[in-house]
């Protein structure tokens, strides 16, 4: 509802029935002086004062469509947008404890945004040091594996080794005992009483 008062023009559109049936004006009644038009020429007031309720009534549904993901920007500029508005008169109470209240709200979940953004960042350099842990783990492991097959492998190298060291070493003494042999036979031989033919 828009109480007429003493205002610095003739309310001659048809609009006004419109306009001031409008459901803001209802639930929050106004009584709008507009004052500052009259250092406009006087043809154009009532039209800028038509202008000016409509204003109202838009930003009046701008703070109730409001989202959270809305910059602070937008909720800042509606604040200044009503400050403009309650120089021509207008009640601004109500809609701006809602919107400092939106800004209030705003403010303490920024804090918590930006605690949210640090543990993302956390999370994320944490991941990487892992990720680079991980594959670390997987080089020294195919490095184990590695050298697990070359310890296998030279075992078994050992063990051939082993065994022809063996055939060499019965090989070296059978030659061995076959020079003994002959070294006491021909001491034998050597030794041997004369006998005459």
């Amino acid at each position: 509802m828009v109480e007429n008062q003493l205002v610095p023009f003739v309310k001659k559109s048809p609009v006004w029935n419109t306009i001031e049936s409008m459901e803001v004006f209802q639930i929050i009644p106004q009584k709008p002086h507009f004052h500052p038009l009259t250092e406009c020429k006087e043809e154009y007031r009532e039209g800028s004062a038509i202008g000016i309720m409509v204003t109202f009534a838009s930003l009046f549904e701008k703070i109730s469509s409001l989202q959270f993901d809305d910059c602070r920007s937008i909720l800042e500029s509606t604040l200044e947008s009503l400050v403009d508005l309650e120089k021509h008169g207008f009640d601004i109470t109500v809609p701006r404890c809602r919107l400092n209240e939106l800004l209030s709200i705003k403010d303490g979940q920024g804090e918590v945004i930006n605690e949210s953004k640090d543990a993302e960042e956390k999370i994320r350099v944490h991941t990487d040091e892992k990720r680079k842990l991980e594959e670390k783990m997987s080089d020294i492991e195919k490095k184990i594996t590695e050298l697990q097959e070359e310890l296998a492998l030279t075992k078994a190298k050992m063990e051939v080794k082993g065994l022809d060291i063996s055939k060499m070493q019965s090989h070296a003494d059978a030659i061995n005992e076959r020079i003994k042999n002959a070294r006491d036979h021909f001491v034998k031989v050597a030794s041997a009483p004369w006998k005459s033919p």
